[in-house]
């Protein structure tokens, strides 16, 4: 039987997390993303970028999107305007293309505000819950403020280990 896996959230965090699963403890699993907004409302875009190598191999090649980049960012605490305003839109542009001079004059698709609600540090742990009689495992993985992309990977290990022991504790009691 298939032990059940919830990931939730389909941001750049959410998905590396559900992929480092997946390649640490195989198939025998069922991973299951839930997630209350989708692209382009979350970091999903940057996720798929970001693991395209890894699904590239069965993605039919009319549903690649090339010769696109997305350029960012800000950090600005306590802002919560979700428009893009000049001084961010020069800001960013001007940056990117200092270090990439080829994205100078480069056509413009769409500008989109992101908001990443931070911490003072991320919270990655397992929490062992009661609910209704049952116990619920919940592995934290939060707080990735900006920093998403960067941790991403790391922090998926981490879960991916996480799981690993609950899953272990969970076939033992089952013997």
């Amino acid at each position: 039987m298939k032990c059940r896996v919830a990931v939730i959230g389909a941001g750049v965090v959410g998905l590396c997390s559900a992929v480092r699963i997946q390649d640490s403890l195989g198939d025998d699993l069922e991973i299951v993303i839930y997630t209350e907004d989708k692209s382009p409302n979350t970091t999903g875009d940057v996720a798929a970028g970001f693991w395209a190598p890894y699904f590239i191999q069965n993605t039919p090649t009319e549903k690649i999107i090339q010769d696109c980049v997305i350029l960012g960012g800000t950090h600005q605490i306590n802002d919560w305007n979700v428009n893009p305003t000049n001084v961010d839109t020069t800001f960013i542009l001007d940056g990117c293309a200092q270090l990439v001079p080829a994205l100078k004059g480069a056509k413009i698709i769409k500008h989109q505000v992101g908001l990443r609600p931070g911490r003072d540090f991320v919270k990655l742990e397992l929490e062992n819950r009661n609910v209704d009689g049952k116990i619920v495992h919940i592995i934290h993985n939060y707080g990735h403020g900006g920093c998403g992309v960067t941790l991403c990977y790391g922090c998926g290990g981490e879960v991916a280990e996480l799981a690993r022991v609950v899953l272990r504790n969970i076939r033992k009691s089952k013997l």
